[in-house]
Order: structure tokens, then sequence, then C-alpha cells
């Protein structure tokens, strides 16, 4: 399903998109507020976002979009 709307989105068809999307071996996380792990958790969940806003290696405004990989 998320390979299919990837594949749409790059206008491939979905055998040439396989590929193009990392799926974790762990995808999912459970936070539960009160729950005896909620504090490791929140610091596996914290983790695994944190590369979204590594604002110090993004580039804006100059018109070109800024790939590269997570340093974490």
């Amino acid at each position: 399903m998320i390979n299919t709307a990837w594949a749409s989105a790059l206008k491939l068809d979905h055998w040439n998109a396989i590929g193009t999307v990392n799926f974790p071996e762990n995808p999912l996380y459970h936070l539960q507020e009160g729950s005896p792990d909620f504090a490791q958790v929140f610091q596996d969940v914290f983790y695994r976002a944190s590369y979204l806003a590594k604002a110090k290696a993004k580039t804006y405004g100059n018109r070109y979009r800024s790939f590269g990989v997570s340093q974490i």
C-alpha cells in the first residue's frame, strides 16, 4: 500500500518503485502514557523520528532539495 502510493507520487509503476522506500525492521511503536516501558518507547520513537528535524543539515531557500543521510 505504501509502496503503491510512493510509486504514484514518483510517477513510476509499482515494480520500478520497489526498493525506493525503506521499511525498518520495527516500523511500529505503541506509546502509551503510564505504561511501565513508556520512557524507553518514547526514547526509541524520538530517536527514530529525530532525523526529520535535523535543521542544521538541511538547505532552505536556494531552490534546491536537500537529500542526504542521517548521521545518528
